[in-house]
């Protein structure tokens, strides 16, 4: 009898420790190293394509929920993505070694937010001679490639249109990039378009609390004339808006933002007339489109090399609408 509880005992633990190091397998397939900050997603042993996701490694909520839109799509069409960090976006040799490390690990495609149509022109190249399908978000390429994203024209020129509406004919515009981008230009010429209304500054910060409070600064005591300021990214839309509070500017200045969503202190802001409204630019919708895309293309199937996801401008009327 005792030796039946032993052996019992012992297939029980060989149970265990089998079904442990399984769950470790698993758990390693989400793997993470340091430096350029590569991740691994898959669910399954054997994955129908392996692609790349080259963006920028920021915490910027913008990519967070990109990546969470693809990661979605990958569940969906058995792909299995790698992910890519890069510190600095504008860093075109890192971008270029990963996209040769895709072709040197056998991916089937890229996806990759591209600056401008030239920047990475010669590397998009070379992915396409190696037969790897390439997926732009951000600006379309000039080469053989997929788009998914929004239109940068219009997103400027409806960023300027909410402008206006915040703050009148008479608006006095700064803007807050947190990169080099084509948005600009559309909010420039839409500005134009009203004879009354002025873009005073363009500024650029990183994204992180530090450089945006340095930007406000700079705005709001060499600029005194600028009554609505347009930020192009959520961390910096609220740090403008704190800022007006607490140097007491509520009233004189009034905030336009990006990708925002409904939450308590979003919600505040905006009742208190700190915060006008914003623009949405859907990021896990291009995220998730970008990996269905490139997954029915690798399947055989025919789909658009061009796919724009839509743009909402939302305000306190229709704010409910974009809880998450």
């Amino acid at each position: 009898m005792g030796r039946l509880y032993r052996y019992s005992i012992a297939g029980l633990l060989a149970v265990l420790v089998s079904a442990f190091a399984m769950s470790m397998y698993y758990y390693n397939r989400m793997a993470m190293s340091q430096g350029d900050a590569v991740y691994t997603f898959e669910t399954e042993i054997e994955m129908l394509h392996r692609v790349s996701l080259v963006l920028s490694n920021s915490d910027n909520l913008y990519w967070q929920r990109f990546k969470k839109g693809a990661m979605d799509a990958a569940l969906e069409n058995n792909v299995a993505i790698e992910f890519h960090g890069i510190a600095d976006p504008e860093d075109g040799i890192s971008v270029g070694r990963q996209m040769r490390i895709a072709v040197a690990s056998q991916k089937e495609g890229v996806i990759i937010n591209t600056l401008d149509e030239v920047s990475y022109e010669q590397d998009m190249a070379y992915l396409d001679q190696n037969g790897v399908l390439v997926m732009t978000t951000g600006v379309e390429a000039g080469i053989n490639s997929y788009f998914v994203g929004t239109n940068t024209f219009e997103f400027g020129q409806r960023a300027a249109q909410l402008v206006i509406q915040a703050a009148g004919e008479n608006a006095r515009a700064a803007v807050i990039l947190d990169s080099t981008t084509d948005e600009i230009v559309g909010f420039s010429k839409e500005i134009q378009q009203h004879q009354g209304a002025v873009l005073e500054v363009i500024k650029k910060t990183d994204g992180h609390l530090i450089g945006a409070v340095d930007v406000i600064h700079s705005i709001l005591t060499h600029y005194p004339q600028v009554n609505v300021i347009f930020c192009m990214t959520p961390e910096d839309t609220l740090a403008v808006a704190q800022a007006i509070v607490d140097r007491n500017l509520v009233g004189n200045i009034i905030v336009v933002g990006t990708d925002l969503s409904d939450t308590p202190i979003v919600r505040r802001y905006i009742e208190r007339n700190i915060i006008y409204g914003y623009i949405e630019r859907n990021p896990h919708d291009a995220g998730f489109q970008s990996v269905a895309v490139l997954a029915g293309v690798l399947r055989g199937e025919f789909k658009p090399t061009f796919v724009t996801i839509d743009l909402d401008t939302v305000t306190k009327w229709n704010l409910g609408q974009y809880k998450r």
